[in-house]
């Protein structure tokens, strides 16, 4: 039994992903999702807008190199992985001008599979060459 907590998100991606290898010669991407909740006021039937809420999505391997091909700021997408907090350190100046630290955490969707969103929009599909020399 497994205690991971799974996401679903729909959203917004807010930047290009761009790929990274790492000193194993391991490929990874990783870019952001913006969701924003949306609901209809019931005194004045009007919609309302929330927060939007943004996450870090990770993907590696071939999933990675299929988003960095497929994916680009403002395109909506469906993501679904482990969701994780990350530690990071903010610094911003204080009145005086002088700068002050903070340690804030990140949502993170990790090992993630992330799909075009179909309700927004058309895709094509292309099935790729899994030849020997891809990870």
């Amino acid at each position: 039994m497994s205690n991971d907590v799974n996401v679903t998100v729909t959203g917004y991606v807010g930047n290009d992903p761009g790929l990274k290898t790492t000193a194993a010669g391991l490929v990874w991407t990783q870019f952001r999702v913006g969701t924003t909740r949306r609901w209809r006021d019931t005194e004045t039937a009007e919609w309302v807008d929330g927060p939007t809420l943004w996450f870090t999505v990770k993907l590696w391997g071939e999933k990675a190199r299929n988003a960095v091909d497929s994916i680009r700021k403002g395109t909506p997408v469906v993501v679904t992985g482990r969701l994780s907090e990350e530690p990071y350190v903010f610094t911003r100046p204080d009145d005086a001008g002088e700068p002050v630290s903070e340690v804030r955490q990140n949502l993170t969707i990790e090992n993630a599979t992330a799909a075009v969103d179909l309700t927004r929009g058309t895709a094509k599909y292309h099935r790729i060459d899994r030849g020997e020399d891809r990870q």
